[in-house]
């Protein structure tokens, strides 16, 4: 890519290793990402829709990934982009999308006092049944 090219490109499109403190241990750790889900580059780049050559190239060599790959890369590789960026999960993040049930206990909370009791004792004995199924070695924990 040309000088000329790469200038012109919005600085958000673009993850610099070295600006984000990171060097070019990001593509480090893609590579080592990538063997620890047991692909190959080839099996990667083809998900992904680019040469070896080029997912390659970002793993030894480049001290930048785009930004519009991060995304498409950690689900190629079954990790999350902070894992991709080295970050941990630990500290405060700002909140994301709303969940289907953050969403749910939301419309609850809108309900009159007596539906809201009647909601909670019904999930109230759904998760003591639950409970009870688990300890007993039924249903397995679901993600």
């Amino acid at each position: 890519m040309s000088a000329d090219r790469k200038a012109t490109r919005p600085a958000a499109s673009r993850l610099r290793g070295k600006q984000a403190g990171r060097g070019s241990e990001i593509g480090a750790r893609v590579a080592a990402l990538r063997a620890r889900a047991g692909l190959t580059q080839g099996d990667v780049a083809d998900r992904l829709g680019m040469s070896q050559r080029l997912l390659s190239y970002y793993e030894r060599e480049a001290t930048d990934i785009p930004a519009s790959m991060l995304v498409p890369l950690a689900d190629v590789l079954g990790v999350g982009v902070h894992d991709l960026l080295g970050i941990s999960e630990s500290g405060p993040r700002k909140p994301g999308p709303k969940g289907y049930l953050q969403e749910r206990f939301e419309a609850v909370r809108e309900m009159p006092r007596k539906d809201q009791q009647f909601v909670v004792k019904f999930l109230d004995q759904v998760l003591e049944d639950y409970g009870r199924r688990r300890r007993k070695g039924g249903n397995r924990a679901r993600k």
